[in-house]
């Protein structure tokens, strides 16, 4: 299930401790991933993911507070009659999410999607801790052995064209994302 699903479910169902539910989702945003590193990796190498995409992606699921709770706050900006219209139509709950609901928080899914991708692009001490091959790193992994590398050499066209590589994926989702999160902050502004 997806934090949109997640978010749907904590913003317009009643469900038991569902405040609770909702604390704990928040409690993953309080702790350090630095904290759970070991525990981690030493999970990810029993299930043998290490030198695997699995084995980078699958943790940093487990802290999408941030995202559930944003998603949800978008969300409880809809108005309730718009939800209980669509139910008196036939609209079950997942046609609600798909046809309603989940284009009116685009931006906000938005605002999700680029600063998960950002923080995935840029992580540097995981990915460093589960891909110890040196074919399987990611860029800023290669980009710090390149300039460690170096040894005094004068290669700093090579490191900063690697470098601008490097910037080219997020500040294109960016670019292609910017009409949307413009849009998410003047929203987010609107509301009194």
């Amino acid at each position: 299930m997806s934090e949109e699903g997640f978010a749907h479910g904590f913003a317009f169902f009643t469900l038991p401790a569902k405040r609770l539910l909702f604390l704990l989702v928040i409690g993953t945003m309080i702790a350090p991933s630095i904290v759970t590193l070991v525990p981690n990796f030493v999970t990810i190498s029993h299930l043998g993911w290490v030198n695997t995409p699995q084995g980078v992606i699958v943790p940093s699921l487990a802290f999408c507070g941030f995202g559930i709770f944003l998603l949800r706050q978008a969300m409880l900006q809809i108005p309730i009659d718009l939800v209980q219209a669509a139910h008196l139509d036939g609209a079950g709950s997942w046609s609600t999410l798909w046809r309603i609901i989940l284009p009116i928080t685009r931006p906000a899914i938005a605002v999700v999607t680029v600063i998960y991708f950002v923080s995935g692009w840029n992580a540097y001490l995981w990915p460093l801790t589960v891909l110890t091959d040196i074919d399987t790193r990611t860029l800023p992994i290669g980009l710090q052995f390149m300039a460690s590398d170096l040894e005094g050499a004068q290669l700093w066209g090579e490191l900063m064209a690697t470098t601008l590589l490097t910037l080219l994926p997020p500040l294109l989702l960016y670019l292609v994302a910017q009409r949307s999160i413009i849009s998410a902050f003047v929203r987010s502004g609107l509301q009194g």
